[in-house]
This record gives C-alpha cells, sequence and structure tokens, in this order.
C-alpha cells in the first residue's frame, strides 16, 4: 500500500499562506500611502520607493496622501499628510517635474566656541540641490514635523 505524498497540499497550504500575508501588507500599505491619485510618470517614480514611505508613514503614525494637481491657477503635486493621533491635516504643493533640480537655501541658527571657550550663536547658510524624490522626501519630513 502507497501513502500519498503530502508535499503537494502542503506546498498550496504555504502559497495561501504567503498571499493572505500579502494581502494583508497591500492593504495596510493602502491605509497609509495613497499615490494612485498621480501622473503616470510620477507613479512610476514613487512606486519603487513606495514601501520606504509606509514603513516612515508607520514608524509616524501618519497618512500620506499624493495627488497630482493640474488646474489653470496651480500645477503641481499635492501632498498631504494626516496625523492619526491628531486628525491633524497639512498639505504643501511641490514641483512635479522629474528632471528639474531645484537649488534650497535656508538660513539657520548654529552655537560656535571661540578661543576663551566662549559660545555664541552664529547664522549659517544651509545650502544644497533636491531632485524630485529629494522633493518629496524633505516636504514629507517637514510636514510630519509640523505640530
Amino acid at each position: 500500500m502507497k501513502i500519498p505524498s503530502i508535499k503537494a497540499p502542503f506546498c498550496r497550504t504555504c502559497n495561501t499562506i504567503k498571499l493572505a500575508k500579502n494581502m494583508g501588507r497591500q492593504l495596510e500599505s493602502n491605509n497609509l500611502v495613497n499615490i494612485t491619485n498621480t501622473s503616470e510618470n510620477v507613479y512610476k517614480t514613487l512606486l519603487p520607493v513606495r514601501e520606504m514611505l509606509v514603513n516612515y508613514a508607520k514608524a509616524k503614525n501618519i497618512h500620506l496622501d499624493f495627488k497630482s494637481v493640474d488646474s489653470e491657477i496651480e500645477k503641481g503635486l499635492l501632498i498631504t499628510l494626516e496625523s492619526q493621533n491628531t486628525k491633524k491635516v497639512n498639505s504643501r504643493l511641490i514641483n512635479p517635474d522629474l528632471d528639474s533640480v531645484e537649488p534650497v537655501m535656508r538660513k539657520n541658527k548654529i552655537m560656535l566656541e571661540n578661543q576663551d571657550e566662549l559660545n555664541y550663536q552664529a547664522i549659517g547658510i544651509e545650502s544644497h540641490e533636491d531632485n524630485f524624490l529629494r522633493r518629496v522626501y524633505r516636504t514629507v519630513e517637514i510636514l510630519a514635523n509640523l505640530k
């Protein structure tokens, strides 16, 4: 008498469990980060970094929504952040051009120490250039830190 193999039913069960986990992860991702309301080029650019945005949103307990705006008055990518704790909503419009690099200059206060070991405050200038993804990351970080 031959005993039937349990390999096939076991593999089917494992695949079903993996599929259920992936579907649960996908539902959670959709609740945290929504990029479906964007243009095709922006969607293709944000899709590979979506998992990183989901992890950030999960850590900060926020919901991110990306929406392409194309009206006569304004054109851009609207990034909306909603805090899950306070239900406060912040949004900002950024340049949706994927190829442009924008210079960013900002003044910030720093503490310096002179030769007499006395501390004093000085104003420094921070400057850098942001591509599209860096603009998205910087905007999300700024919105997350607004209270």
